[in-house]
């Protein structure tokens, strides 16, 4: 069993007995002298090399949120703020600041016990990211994301990719990071006999021959990471895990490709930290326009930058009482891409096939692949046009 050194930290002695008495049973988790202040927690740190660390109420959830942010940045551990009033306001802050859990005292021992894993786990894949390289290599990721599900979030991700694959000659990956539900191996008609968990097994020292070996290769091109087998799997990787295979991913690929829950969870936030733009997917429907509405606010709220962020409008009809005029005026964003509503897609996803392969020739293929190339233009300008030059 492997032990689990943890440091608390809170002005009030009494906050650190407490914990004592939760953990007094605990033969996996080794308790340092408390401290009574932060500078005390940092002396702690740098001589003791604790895997965590507990954060008391005493402390203020501002000036702990700030601490976070500096310390994980400069060492490998996984930090818990204790607070006593846990605001939406604090929990967006504690994300943005690296804190791996925010608990509103009083607590229970088994969630205080939780918590502690998931850090000495968090802490433990921080020392992974240490020993990823990082080249001067140039690597564009779009994430295609929606709060909202069944808008074809993985339809967009699919035929985007694989028109980058087709139409140039950079190294494009998708990744399914839909862990328990994902739909890419279907879409793309591929068998999943390698997943993200064995691509998370091998992340020290992975060198592009072993990416070679743990991607999927579609015969546009495109090498593919596709979501674990089992639903159950993806507690097993965490957003530190995924932080860390897009570190790697990125020193490997020209151009990445993410489809997306449809949700804001951990995974998520971990690739769109990495994401040169966020492409945000609705269709013609008002519950799917409030929807992205908030799903905007949010990623505001999260500090991700507007530039980065472009409407995708899919399945576009002209019945059903809504114009997409109507739609970007009700979000105030226009959309860069139209794209119409066509049998030939699902027909296609149920063959296994991308319908810019399957129908070509159709409106929605050209329309897929030109939003393909807007990204391809923005990011690399000077690209050739393999078809052109076949």
């Amino acid at each position: 069993m492997k032990m689990i050194k943890i440091a608390l930290v809170d002005p009030d002695r009494r906050f650190a007995e407490e914990i004592e008495r939760m953990l007094e049973e605990r033969t996996d988790i080794e308790l340092t002298a408390p401290a009574l202040d932060l500078n005390q927690a940092l002396m702690l740190i740098e001589t003791q090399h604790p895997q965590v660390l507990i954060i008391g109420p005493g402390i203020g959830s501002d000036i702990s949120t700030v601490f976070v942010k500096k310390l994980t940045a400069e060492h490998p551990i996984g930090c818990i703020v204790l607070t006593f009033n846990l605001t939406d306001r604090l929990k967006v802050a504690a994300i943005k600041a690296n804190v791996v859990e925010a608990i509103e005292v009083p607590v229970e021992p088994e969630k205080i016990i939780a918590a502690i894993q998931t850090a000495a786990g968090y802490a433990q894949q921080l020392t992974v990211k240490e020993d990823v390289v990082v080249s001067d290599h140039k690597c564009t990721v779009i994430t295609v994301f929606s709060t909202k599900g069944g808008v074809g979030k993985t339809v967009l991700s699919t035929n985007i990719a694989t028109s980058i694959a087709q139409r140039t000659d950079y190294k494009v990956v998708l990744v399914d990071l839909d862990l328990q539900f994902g739909d890419v191996g279907i879409a793309m008609g591929l068998s999943p006999d390698r997943t993200m968990l064995e691509f998370a097994d091998h992340l020290v020292g992975i060198d592009d021959e072993k990416i070679d070996e743990l991607l999927v290769k579609h015969e546009s091109g495109v090498n593919v990471l596709l979501a674990p087998k089992n639903p159950e799997s993806a507690d097993l990787i965490s957003g530190e895990c995924v932080g860390s295979i897009m570190s790697v991913l990125k020193n490997y690929a020209d151009f990445i490709i993410v489809d997306t829950p449809a949700s804001f969870n951990d995974n998520v936030l971990a690739v769109l930290d990495a994401t040169d733009e966020i492409c945000i997917v609705l269709t013609m429907d008002m519950p799917g326009v409030k929807n992205i509405k908030l799903c905007l606010r949010t990623l505001g709220d999260l500090r991700y930058s507007r530039e980065k962020q472009r409407l995708v409008v899919n399945r576009v009809e002209s019945n059903v009482g809504l114009k997409v005029s109507e739609i970007e005026k009700v979000l105030g964003m226009r959309s860069i891409a139209r794209i119409e509503s066509d049998k030939a897609v699902p027909l296609a996803v149920n063959k296994g096939v991308p319908v810019v392969v399957d129908a070509p020739k159709l409106p929605v293929s050209k329309e897929l692949e030109d939003l393909a190339l807007f990204y391809v233009s923005k990011y690399q300008p000077d690209w050739v046009d393999l078809r052109k030059t076949s």
